[in-house]
């Protein structure tokens, strides 16, 4: 699987994006990592616009020669802007620019929920699939891993790797679900958001300079408070 897509809200990207995005060049196989900020996720409503969130992720990947950044949700949500997209959608659409052997990033939490996303489970049919794991929390990606199995939906294929049963929807060859490890600090955007909310400052150490700079310069997250 050369290409693999990592998306996400991305409200605000934070330096555990860019570490977990590093952490996949060590997978055997990947060759390069496509960043696909998402525009109306259904099960999210971003805190910020659309174009903030880009220029934020254009920061936070910024100097990667291998990251490549996808706009084809934002896109699509500029052309029907109360339109949700779906990874149904995406990943098929995406198919077109990338081949069929595309594999889609998510973390164990996702993977704990994939049963109530858009066409499931022929979703888990139009691409294969990269589960971060992170050390030392393994519970909620093996409760995942198990209804996924209990359902009929994966079977076990080798060492952290699962075959998805049926025929691949779309291009490409039969859909393996892996699980990778990721040593990406525990960070999260929503603790950012908080942060900023109650004090005006980003936590220590969780965001890209350029990126800390474009949150004062557009005061987002209803920071007060200057900026240092």
């Amino acid at each position: 699987m050369p290409i693999v897509i990592f998306g996400g809200t991305f409200d605000p990207p934070h330096l555990g994006h860019r570490a977990a995005v590093e952490g996949l060049f060590r997978n055997p196989g990947v060759d390069r990592v496509v960043v696909l900020p998402a525009a109306n996720p259904p099960l999210k409503i971003p805190r910020t616009s659309a174009q903030d969130r880009l220029e934020m992720v254009r920061r936070t990947f910024q100097n990667m020669p291998d990251v490549e950044i996808n706009e084809l949700e934002l896109e699509r949500s500029r052309a029907q802007p109360d339109q949700p997209q779906y990874s149904y959608d995406t990943m098929l659409a995406l198919q077109g620019s990338y081949g069929g052997d595309i594999a889609l990033v998510i973390g164990a939490d996702q993977l704990e929920t994939l049963p109530s996303w858009s066409r499931f489970p022929e979703v888990l049919r139009v691409c294969h699939w990269i589960v971060l794991e992170r050390k030392g929390h393994p519970e909620a990606l093996g409760r995942a891993l198990q209804r996924l199995k209990e359902s009929g939906a994966i079977v076990l294929h080798g060492d952290r790797e699962w075959r998805i049963r049926g025929a691949p929807i779309g291009q490409g060859s039969p859909r393996r679900l892996t699980v990778a490890v990721t040593d990406a600090p525990m960070i999260s955007s929503t603790y950012i958001r908080e942060a900023l909310t109650k004090t005006g400052l980003p936590p220590a150490d969780c965001l890209h300079p350029q990126v800390a700079a474009y949150l004062k310069e557009r005061k987002l997250y209803g920071s007060r408070v200057e900026l240092t």
